[in-house]
């Protein structure tokens, strides 16, 4: 059970410095606290009233205030010095399972100016969050402690799921902060549809929020992390779009994973983080795993200063032409490697550049440092075709990014149709009418547009219709099970065929054997990249790559032959 010390200590801070009388009583009328203003009001002192009946300050009112008073009743009485007073009472009820207690509220009716309901709400706001109504952190630490007492006590099972908001900083620029306090109240209402008879939901901070499942073990918190997931990223409507939430979920349990409140919470923290770099994004909490807190705020920190200094660089990845194995382009890949820790994923600090608002940087960087790599070869008399460069869907939010690639091609001396840009299938969640403009307003200049890892997200005809690309690149996981999977190959089959109806490139990823080339030539690939060819170079190493006599793209040599399987 939890205590009734911690629900006071709670309350107290905030209650003390208001102007309203406010008295807490158990259900036995014991009085339990009485702050300042109403020591004043009824001329004693606390010592003299806590624990004592509080029919002495409110008599025959009491009960009526166990009765929850949502509406303010008239108060006339004499206090302790033979004093008249007036006010208005009213009444919160605050319960769980084993225990309830009852807040009183009076506004003196001298008092002039004073807000009485809004003393009520700072009780309120102790407990439960003002926006979207669910319990805060106090209320759930109180609770954690309960369930975890009763766990250890009977030998069950507790789980504690922590839920975060993937992108919500994001909604909230782009959008403005009322779309996001629609999602979070969106995502709490969902989160208390979905849970189960005797769970909590708790909204811990901002876009955080936490479930407290009582009983409930490994194999059954993962049932009910997948079906919570699945609720809360169905589509809804926001800020005139539809959109599709995404959340990471982390989860920990007691005993195991801790044995208390702050335990739980930290470590179902920790696997949130590392759920956001799988593709379930959802992750256990294991003693391997490490905070967040812990390595994220130093790798940001370098993360900024690599990029101020320029400690990033591009590799680069050809990409072939089936028809005749030549030279059809290079995409333009983001590398790391930092003094200490190495090289760097990009799985790693790509998801971490859009956490901490640099992804629009990283992208102008590597704008302007490919055109510039792509100048240098032609200098050098390298047969270069086109050069391909990742941008983040935020980048096209940005209603002077036609103006920026303008300005980056006309320093390079290149050509708008030197430049294919490529857009990840996320850039359909997010397609407004002013993103839709911006894309229009690129593709104006003379800028190719590719739709990258197709196939894995959220494509639909509609969405292909309306924007203005000239290319989609197959996903590498298709590829991988070309060989042994029907299915794989029935639908780079179908991606291949609309592509062509609808008169765009089809780009195969992620290409490893002779096997797979052969069969995406046949099923109507164009343009294919991956191990096969080359592994991504940097930029003097492509250079090299490209006079290799087997090669044969410095001479602009057909290289069929020597991409047979065959050979």
């Amino acid at each position: 059970m939890w205590g009734i010390r911690e629900l006071l200590g709670i309350c107290s801070n905030a209650l003390e410095q208001a102007s309203d009388a406010v008295m807490i009583v158990d259900r036995n009328n014991r009085v339990l606290l009485l702050n300042r203003s109403a020591e004043e009001f009824w001329g004693c002192s606390r010592d003299e009233v806590i624990g004592q009946s509080a029919n002495l300050l409110l008599p025959e009112l009491v009960s009526r205030c166990h009765a929850d008073l949502n509406d303010s009743l008239r108060l006339d009485l004499h206090n302790r010095s033979g004093e008249r007073r007036q006010g208005l009472i009213s009444a919160l009820q605050v319960e769980t399972e084993q225990e309830r207690v009852v807040v009183i509220f009076i506004r003196s009716l001298l008092q002039e100016g004073d807000d009485h309901a809004g003393t009520v709400r700072i009780a309120q706001m102790s407990l439960y969050d003002g926006l979207t109504g669910l319990p805060g952190r106090g209320l759930l630490q109180l609770k954690a402690e309960q369930a975890i007492a009763e766990a250890r006590r009977d030998g069950g099972a507790l789980a504690a799921i922590f839920v975060d908001i993937d992108r919500f900083k994001w909604v909230s620029d782009s959008f403005g902060f009322p779309a996001g306090d629609g999602l979070l109240q969106l995502i709490a209402q969902r989160l208390q549809a979905g849970r189960q008879p005797g769970d909590l939901v708790a909204r811990l901070f901002c876009d955080e929020f936490v479930l407290l499942l009582p009983g409930c073990d490994r194999a059954e918190a993962r049932a009910q992390a997948l079906r919570l997931r699945a609720i809360l990223q169905a589509s809804c409507p926001l800020a005139g779009i539809t959109y599709t939430p995404s959340v990471s979920l982390g989860i920990s349990l007691f005993p195991d994973d801790g044995d208390s409140v702050d335990e739980l919470i930290q470590h179902a923290d920790t696997a949130m983080g590392r759920a956001k770099s799988l593709p379930e994004g959802i992750c256990f909490f294991s003693h391997e795993l490490t905070p967040p807190g812990v390595e994220q705020l130093p790798l940001e920190s370098a993360l900024r200063s690599a990029l101020e200094h320029g400690q990033l660089r591009l590799h680069y990845q050809p990409q072939v032409s089936l028809a005749d194995g030549s030279l059809y382009g290079v995409e333009a890949l983001a590398r790391w490697r930092h003094d200490e820790l190495g090289d760097i994923s990009p799985v790693r600090f790509i998801p971490l550049a859009e956490q901490c608002g640099l992804i629009d940087e990283l992208g102008r960087w590597s704008l302007s440092e490919g055109c510039r790599q792509l100048a240098a070869w032609r200098r050098a008399g390298l047969d270069v075709p086109s050069l391909s460069i990742n941008l983040s869907p935020s980048n096209f939010h940005d209603p002077g990014l036609p103006g920026v690639i303008l300005q980056t091609l006309t320093g390079s001396g290149l050509l708008p149709s030197d430049l294919t840009l490529e857009i990840t299938e996320s850039v359909l969640l997010y397609t407004s009418s002013n993103t839709l403009k911006v894309l229009q307003e690129v593709r104006g200049l003379g800028v190719r547009l590719s739709l990258d890892d197709f196939g894995t997200g959220f494509s639909s005809l509609s969405h292909l219709q309306r924007l203005p690309i000239q290319e989609i690149k197959l996903d590498r996981s298709f590829v991988s099970d070309l060989e042994q999977d029907a299915t794989s190959r029935t639908l780079s089959k179908a991606v291949a065929g609309l592509s062509d109806n609808l008169n765009l490139t089809a780009v195969a990823e992620g290409i490893e054997t002779w096997e797979q080339y052969r069969i995406l030539r046949g099923l109507g690939y164009r343009v294919a990249q991956g191990y096969l060819f080359s592994r991504p170079l940097p930029g003097d190493e492509l250079a090299h790559w490209l006079t290799l006599p087997r090669q044969g793209f410095s001479a602009g040599r057909a290289v069929a032959d020597c991409c047979s399987p065959e050979r």
